[in-house]
Formats: structure tokens, sequence, C-alpha cells
């Protein structure tokens, strides 16, 4: 439909830009023949000499009886800008209306007011020419005035129409507007977004219907739609703007409700994925802090509850070194736990009572010494009511024990020497000269001397091992000075 009207006016305004041409020739003519009859010269010996008579016959005069031919030539100049500024400046304006769909009859009038001045100017008749002119321009300016508010009448008319989503009355009222203006880009657009209206329409339609069920992300997704169609909706811009931020409040407070869920069923990573979902929302918000609080409060639970189990599974194997580190890791979590610090405290005395059975067992010799042996006993004493708790220490200390005793058992030591050499063990007494004698020694590390006249002395190192009956040792000062 537009593009026909269009089409149509772009023809007419073909036509009246030929027939303003055809005109402006006719005129021009006109102009020329009247300059050469005004200035033809009687001196011409064939030309008539005029009478009184000869000039009733001259062409008629117009109506009006005062002018003079002064005046004649000032009115046929006055009409001739009447008629250049309708041409030129009127004309081109009004052929941009379709003045015969919006007005036949003063489509008609026009038309027959600028006949009429032509043929009355043609005629010689300047004063009805000048005033039929005069009179068409005022028609043209009020019917281009009265165009121009038409145009914005229907506009406004087509807006508001558009707006309510009425498609026939916009339809009808855009159609007014290009009438007057056709090729006003207001008005096309105007009129193509009119066409939309139907599927405006069933989209509102739908969004309606969303918002009474309550669906806010449907209704939101609607207007999306809508207003991807026509951004300008203030209305449901803001609708979309307030929905956007209820539905970020419920994310968000679905957020911190399934953050709390999580701390309750002890899901430590689910909790602090809500949390941080949260915090990507509303970074602010104090329900965060509350929620990172229970958060920590569960990671601190877990910890303790994890490590008093690893405790309690290392003591039951027997492994007290990681008891101990499992028990000061509950001890971190609950620093005023006393049955933690006593479990701890116990742990650690083990691992300390184990510790020096070991050293002790690493060399069981020394147990014969008194020093060591007292040590032996005390730890023995201590690790006595811990040694049910602990298989590996009750172990070690009954090794130690029976290390202890083997290793202050006396050995039966035979001497065997030349019966020249005076033997003597160092740090325990003299053995004599003897060739065979029989002395007894604890289990551990001696050194027996041999001397001898005229000879070098001889030491020889042994080694009385636990758990023997009896021992020999062979010394001789053999080797001259």
């Amino acid at each position: 439909m537009l593009t026909d009207k269009i089409a149509r006016a772009r023809q007419a305004k073909r036509q009246n830009f030929l027939r303003l041409i055809a005109f402006g020739c006719a005129a021009l003519l006109l102009l020329a023949l009247v300059f050469f009859f005004s200035s033809y010269s009687p001196s011409d010996p064939e030309q008539p000499v005029a009478t009184e008579q000869s000039e009733t016959a001259a062409p008629p005069q117009p109506s009006d009886s005062t002018a003079t031919p002064a005046g004649d030539s000032e009115v046929r100049e006055s009409y001739l800008e009447a008629y250049a500024h309708y041409q030129n400046i009127l004309r081109p304006q009004l052929d941009e209306i379709d003045i015969k769909s919006w007005d036949k009859a003063l489509s008609e009038r026009l038309q027959q007011g600028e006949a009429d001045a032509i043929d009355a100017f043609s005629a010689g008749d300047y004063g009805k020419a000048n005033s039929t002119m005069k009179a068409l321009n005022t028609l043209a300016e009020t019917t281009l005035e009265n165009s121009r508010q038409a145009f914005t009448e229907a506009m406004t008319n087509a807006e508001q129409a558009y707006d309510a989503l009425d498609y026939n009355r916009a339809r009808l009222e855009a159609d007014k507007a290009l009438m007057h203006k056709a090729e006003d880009e207001a008005a096309q657009q105007l009129s193509a977004k009119i066409e939309q209206i139907p599927q405006l329409a069933s989209l509102e339609k739908a969004i309606n219907v969303a918002r009474v069920e309550n669906n806010l992300a449907r209704e939101l997704a609607l207007i999306n739609d809508l207003l991807q169609i026509d951004s300008e909706r203030e209305a449901m811009k803001q609708r979309a703007a307030s929905l956007r931020n209820q539905l970020a409040a419920n994310r968000y407070e679905q957020h911190i409700a399934r953050g709390y869920r999580a701390v309750d069923a002890g899901d430590l990573s689910a909790a602090k994925t809500a949390l941080n979902q949260a915090r990507q929302l509303y970074p602010d918000r104090t329900e965060n802090q509350q929620l990172a609080s229970a958060i920590t409060e569960l990671e601190s639970q877990l910890v303790y509850d994890s490590s008093v189990a690893a405790a309690q599974a290392a003591q039951q194997a027997d492994n007290w070194q990681s008891a101990v580190k499992q028990w000061q890791q509950a001890l971190q979590q609950r620093p005023a736990d006393k049955t933690i610090s006593d479990n701890l405290a116990r742990a650690e005395r083990i691992v300390s009572l184990q510790q020096q059975m070991q050293a002790l067992l690493a060399n069981p010799q020394r147990l014969s010494n008194e020093l060591v042996k007292s040590k032996a006993e005390i730890a023995l004493i201590q690790g006595e009511p811990l040694r049910g708790a602990s298989p590996s220490l009750n172990a070690a200390a009954n090794k130690v024990r029976d290390s202890m005793n083997a290793a202050n058992k006396p050995v039966t030591v035979e001497v065997i020497s030349d019966g020249e050499t005076a033997i003597s063990v160092r740090g325990v007494g003299v053995v004599g000269t003897t060739r065979a004698k029989t002395i007894e020694l604890k289990p551990g590390t001696y050194q027996f001397e041999g001397k001898r006249q005229g000879y070098k002395s001889k030491i020889v190192e042994v080694t009385i091992p636990l758990d023997t009956a009896s021992y020999q040792v062979s010394i001789v000062a053999d080797e001259r000075i």
C-alpha cells in the first residue's frame, strides 16, 4: 500500500514538472509576441494607417477599465511573479501530497484555478489572470498549512494507537500521514512498526498471563522478546529491570538457603559453592558473612571430627606418632577440650617411652651400666600404666627388661695365658699371672691388658654377649721390646 502511494506520488511529480516546463515555454512565447506587436512601427509603407475604426478592432482589454498600458505591464509582471512562486515554491510541495485521496474537490479547485489563470493570461486579461493566480497561491498555502496540521495530527494519533497496540486505528492514521508526506522517514518508520503490532499484542498477552501465574522468569523472557522488536517501550523496560532485580534477589535467597542446607548436611564443598554464587549477586549483603561464619564452623567441626577419628584409628593401629599429629590438629580446633589435650598427652608419652626403649635396645650391653640401668628402670616404671594401650610399647618394655636382666647376669670368663704375662681388666681389676683362670664378668665390652718384662704390653678388647653362659679370652705378651 505504502509503496504504491509513493510510486503514484513520484509519477505525479514528474507529470507536474513536465507541465511546468510546457507552461513556461508558452509564457515565454506569449511574452515574445506581446513584445513584437508593441514594438511594431507604422512607417512601413505597406502598413495601413490606423483609423478610428481600426482602433475599435484592437484586442480586448482586461476587465479593469481603469488600467493603463503601463498598468497592464505591472499587472502582467505581478501575475508572472505569482505564477513563478506557485510553480517553483508551492506546486512542488503540493505534489508531495496525495490531494486527490485527501480532498478530491480541493484537488479539482487547485487544477481549475491554475487553468483559469493561464487561460486569462493567454487571453490578455492580465487583471483576471493576476487575481486568479493570487487566489490560487492563497489556496495552495492554505492547503499546505492544513496538510501539515493534518500530518501532525495523524502522526500523533498513529503513535497513540501504536502504543495502545490498536492495529486498525494505527494503520488508518499512518496511511493518512503518508497521504500528506509519503517521503517522510518518520512516517515510513512508524508505518513499518505498525505492522509489528500483532506480534507485540501476542507477546503482551503472554506477558500478562505469566504475570498472573507469577512466573517471573517467563515474564522476563517474554518482555525481552518484546523489547527486541520495540526497544522504546519504557513501561516494559522498567518492568524488565524490576523483574531482573526480583529474580536476582530470589536467586540470592536460594543460594543462601542451599548453603545452610549444605552446612546442616556437612557438605562443605556445596556450602562454599552456594556462598560464592550468592556473593556474585550481592557481594556486600550481611547474609554472606553469616553463612561464611557457619561454613567456617562447619570446616572446623569437620577437621575436628576427622582428626579425632584418624587419631583413634592410629591408636588402634598402634601408630602413636600419627595419633600425636591427629590429636594436635583436633586440639587446634578445640583448644579448651580437656579430653583432646589428655589424649594428646598420653600419645606423646607413649611415643617418648617408645623412643627411650628403642635407644636402650640399640645397645643392650650398656644396661649393665648402673646409670643406664637406672634410667631403664625408670622408663619401665613410667611405661607400666601405658603398656596395655600400646602392644609395641609393651613388647619393647619386656625386651628392655629381659636385656637388662641379661646384661646384669655374670658370665664365666676363662682367661688363657702363658703363665708369665700379668693380666688385668681395665676398669674392673687384676687377673694376675696364670695359664688359665676363670673369672665372672657381666656382658659388655672389656679391655684385657697383658704385661711382661722385656715385652710390649698387649691389649685385647672383647665383647661378652648377652645370653651366654661362658666366654674364653686368650692374651699373651709375646712381642719383645
